[in-house]
């Protein structure tokens, strides 16, 4: 083989380690940047005040397999927007198995059916791509003036395994706290405790904008 031809061959060589190296800088500016938000945003790390969710983020997601809780748009009409595309829904979380159930609609039941309520009618334009569902071992009386509230009456096992699941995400379930679905059946938010209306409004309308689902 003489020198010309090896000059070639290492010259080819060469171009083709620069062409690789170039392929590898354009993947890493394309991606350093998306590995850096993300980190900021479930860290929550150099976001200005104000700009982060006010609920708890389930990390991963509970996939429909996950939580076992029934919701096919194909079944019920009301989780469908107009379009045909599926909603988000609000997850109101009711009694649990080990509760009275002499009230299955107490006072802490009703008010949050009405912040849930009040939440998605200051959704305006965008009130039809979100859903409300409760979800109780017991069955509720639902208001007859709220036809657009969706109830689901879990057995006990189905409950305990949603909370089950929820404990693996280190995370409780306590009676009239939020979750929230997306239109992929994928539960991705808490908010435990007493339930903040404005707090849930905020995250929905940031969700809303920036999602090209639902």
């Amino acid at each position: 083989m003489n020198a010309t031809l090896m000059q070639q061959l290492n010259s080819g060589k060469d171009q083709k380690r620069v062409g690789q190296w170039k392929l590898l800088m354009i993947f890493a500016v394309a991606l350093v940047p998306l590995v850096v938000a993300a980190v900021m945003y479930f860290a929550k790390i150099g976001l200005p005040v104000g700009t982060t969710n006010h609920g708890l983020l389930i990390l991963p997601p509970l996939t429909e397999e996950d939580h076992g809780l029934i919701v096919r748009g194909s079944e019920i009409p009301q989780v469908l927007q107009i379009d045909g595309r599926r909603k988000w829904l609000i997850l109101i979380l009711g009694q649990m198995p080990s509760e009275n159930p002499i009230e299955p609609c107490n006072e802490a039941c009703r008010e949050a059916l009405y912040l849930a309520r009040q939440v998605n009618v200051a959704l305006g334009k965008d009130a039809d791509r979100v859903g409300r569902m409760l979800l109780s071992t017991v069955p509720v009386t639902l208001p007859q003036t709220d036809s657009a509230l969706l109830q689901q009456t879990l057995t006990e096992q189905a409950y305990q395994h949603l909370s089950a699941r929820m404990h693996e995400a280190r995370q409780s379930l306590n009676p009239w706290e939020i979750l929230i679905m997306d239109p992929f059946g994928n539960i991705m938010m808490h908010y435990p405790g007493k339930i903040d209306g404005r707090g849930v409004l905020d995250d929905l309308r940031r969700l809303l904008k920036v999602s090209k689902i639902g």
